[in-house]
């Protein structure tokens, strides 16, 4: 802002200046809906009826207006004259104070222009919306009084747009300065950056990023309850983040909300019922009590315990038995060493190279045989150090403030509640409130015999059983660098919990790990500011909130699954492998063809393959790039995400690692970073735009289609999907029967 000769800052607002706490468009429309059927303004309870024909009836005006006036902008009032209601100016005053009510300020960008502008400079605001100006200046007068807005070009009014890129001339025209005096602002890819450079200013581009945009679009297909301040705190924390590493992003955008909401729901809930104390379970309980504690307005006690599965599952038990060793080898990397630690035993030197290979493996080998014998036979060895343990675990719990009382929680992940179900056995904990963030099938048992809250509605048990079968991901992240617990020893009188052994990560993967709860508390900290969900929220919103993981888990994109493939799976001694490794990938290339088959292996878990590994849906993803979120619930029938994908594989399989791209908008771009990204060269970009318009897509200056045929080029790649046939016949016509012509296209795989 401080360039020398810039004389007019313009801004675009909504993403920008303004977040909406109503969340996307479609989500305000239903709160909308809601309140106009409450108003009598509206006759159909059915909020979704509302959003079709809020959508239609757009659609409806800017074809009249292009044919009337050769421009698709609209106002409000030009689309309520295309609805079926004689209402339209009830909903018209109603559509533009509900917005304004939702209207919130992006302060981290308020602060930078206060800070960096001059008085020397003029401060625009420019638009493509239906909403007025005079709104929008109602909003920044009451707001944020000390901006000093010179005007507000709103593309409703102007009957341009920055999309079409003719509302920049336009405003240089009236505010009579030349395009190089000129910086905008913006976040939207195409408007405020492609076709403001094309307009020859000075752009900075303020995007929230693709996997953000991403993420909210496949949440909302899984689930379209929004929750209020979402977007709004998602949009603010991106803008106030000092690191937006992926890491930090996860953390920040994913897991912060989760986490926080549960955290207030936990206090809700205890609030309720009189609880005074709740102890958390270690690992993930570590971060969840630290959340608890940042809830404003209680005076619970938090505190953490050392408590796992390894120190209480035998323990628990009654009577030990070999036979439990058969139970044990169906745990997932369980190993000889680790069933030795529990049990109190040393393991033989003839042993000591299996001592860290799973039982599950062992099981299968004519060692186990050996193995079971050689239990079996110190059986009152086993049984005198459970008992000891038992009673330690007890002293350690009584030590720690833990009392068979209403008065008390306990908070366990979840999953299966054995967790729970352990403590209870051992400590005689039946009055005790129990609570857990997710639950599956098993859990159901726990819930019949102890007073069990569980975040995720029942609702949602389907979800839940496909996280419980991928839980290390959460597990490892919420972990962080703490270590489980795997016993207990008396030291100077008091009960002290026996650390596992933790694994030895690399220098990336620990700064990643703290990245991402660093996030996670700041996010913590800009909702205790907010005052986010101090009304409590409801069973839809825990919905939608519990969607928000369970996506990650079964959905996750390229990029995260890329990201993710390299957390730590602890295993004994200190040893830990990737989540995803690189002979997973190609095992399922050598398994499926496509996207579709490799979710179908995944899911039905029929390979072995997918049964031995630590299967996570990532696999897919890494194997089949962009093909996982064109399945199960987040497929849409006709999406323009499916091009990129569809046109990767069509690629890949022909061996073509270079060639022209048609296309440059919006889509262009999408489809252009995820053929390079996956080694695709594009050697040249063309648009139809590129007659009338200099612009570029990313360093290419994009091209005409003759001016391609000039430089010889052969080899196309359509990215479109609404316009293939007619950018493929387009190719065709231009090139007539040239044999060596060769398209690739949505619609037509390869055409010669």
């Amino acid at each position: 802002m401080n360039q020398p000769g810039l004389g007019v800052v313009s801004c675009d607002v909504f993403d920008t200046l303004i977040f909406r706490a109503a969340g996307t468009p479609e989500q305000c429309w239903l709160s909308l809906a809601r309140q106009a059927y409450q108003q009598g303004i509206w006759p159909d309870d059915d909020p979704w009826a509302f959003v079709a024909l809020r959508k239609a009836a757009e659609e409806e005006a800017r074809a009249i207006n292009m044919k009337l006036h050769h421009h698709q902008e609209v106002m409000l009032v030009d689309i309520y004259a295309c609805w079926p209601s004689s209402m339209s100016d009830a909903l018209i005053a109603l559509e533009s104070e509900f917005e304004y009510k939702t209207w919130r300020l992006n302060r981290s960008l308020v602060g930078l222009l206060l800070q960096r502008l001059s008085t020397d400079k003029k401060f625009i605001l420019i638009s493509d919306m239906y909403l007025s100006s005079e709104l929008i200046l109602r909003f920044f007068l009451e707001h944020a009084p000390e901006l000093s807005i010179e005007a507000i070009y709103v593309s409703g009014e102007c009957g341009l747009s920055k999309r079409k890129g003719d509302l920049f001339p336009y405003v240089f025209r009236d505010q009579s300065v030349s395009p190089d005096e000129v910086l905008h602002i913006g976040d939207d890819r195409i408007s405020d950056k492609q076709m403001a450079i094309a307009a020859g200013v000075h752009t900075f581009h303020a995007s929230l990023g693709d996997d953000y945009i991403a993420q909210i679009k496949y949440e909302q297909r899984l689930c379209s309850q929004s929750v209020h301040g979402l977007e709004h705190l998602r949009k603010q924390w991106i803008w106030d983040a000092k690191d937006n590493s992926p890491f930090s992003r996860l953390g920040g955008l994913v897991y912060g909300p989760v986490l926080c909401a549960f955290a207030r729901w936990v206090v809700a809930r205890c609030q309720q019922r009189g609880i005074k104390k709740i102890f958390c379970l270690l690992r993930e309980g570590e971060l969840i009590s630290h959340l608890i504690k940042l809830v404003p307005g209680h005076s619970l006690m938090v505190k953490t315990l050392a408590v796992s599965r390894r120190s209480s599952f035998l323990p628990s038990q009654m009577k030990w038995s070999p036979d439990m060793l058969h139970s044990l080898a169906q745990r997932r990397g369980y190993t000889l060493n680790e069933l030795l630690e529990d049990i109190g035993l040393d393991c033989p030197k003839e042993w000591s190279d299996l001592a860290c290979r799973p039982l599950a493996e062992l099981i299968e080998l004519a060692v186990w045989s050996d193995i079971y014998v050689w239990v079996e036979n110190r059986q009152i060895v086993i049984e005198n150090y459970l008992q000891q343990q038992r009673i330690w675990l007890q002293i350690y719990l009584k030590q720690q403030g833990v009392e068979n009382s209403p008065e008390n929680a306990i908070l366990d992940w979840g999953c299966g509640g054995s967790l729970l179900y352990n403590l209870c056995n051992v400590a005689a904990l039946d009055n005790v409130e129990y609570f857990m963030f997710y639950s599956n099938a098993k859990a159901l048992k726990v819930a019949l015999q102890l007073r069990l809250n569980v975040f995720q509605p029942g609702h949602s048990a389907s979800w839940s059983t496909v996280m419980a079968n991928s839980p290390e991901l959460s597990e490892i992240l919420l972990n962080g660098s703490l270590a489980s617990t795997r016993a207990y020893h008396i030291k100077n009188e008091r009960a002290q919990p026996v650390a596992v052994t933790k694994p030895l990560l690399q220098a990336e993967q620990a700064m990643n790990l703290d990245r991402f709860q660093h996030a996670v508390l700041q996010w913590a900290g800009l909702a205790a500011d907010n005052n986010w969900l101090s009304s409590g929220l409801d069973m839809f919103e825990r919905e939608f909130l519990f969607g928000i993981l369970y996506r990650l888990i079964q959905y996750p994109t390229w990029l995260e699954a890329e990201m993710l493939k390299w957390l730590p799976l602890p295993f004994s001694c200190g040893v830990s492998n990737p989540l995803i490794e690189n002979a997973h990938i190609k095992k399922l290339q050598t398994l499926a063809d496509n996207g579709t088959q490799a979710f179908a292996i995944g899911r039905d878990a029929l390979y072995p393959f997918v049964r031995q590994c630590w299967w996570y849906p990532g696999v897919v993803s890494l194997t089949f790039p962009g093909q996982l979120q064109c399945l199960g619930e987040v497929a849409c029938s006709q999406d323009d995400e499916k091009v990129g994908p569809f046109l990767l594989q069509q690629l890949q399989q022909c061996d073509i690692t270079e060639t022209a791209m048609y296309g440059a908008g919006e889509l262009g771009l999408s489809v252009y970073n995820m053929l390079v990204s996956h080694g695709i060269s594009i050697n040249c970009v063309i648009d139809r735009r590129a007659e009338t318009t200099d612009f570029k897509l990313a360093e290419h200056d994009v091209i005409t289609l003759e001016s391609a045929k000039l430089k010889g080029i052969k080899c196309f790649t359509v990215a479109s999907r609404a316009y293939a046939y007619e950018i493929t016949s387009y190719i065709r016509k231009e090139y007539s029967n040239d044999e060596a012509l060769c398209i690739f296209s949505y619609l037509s795989v390869r055409d010669v």
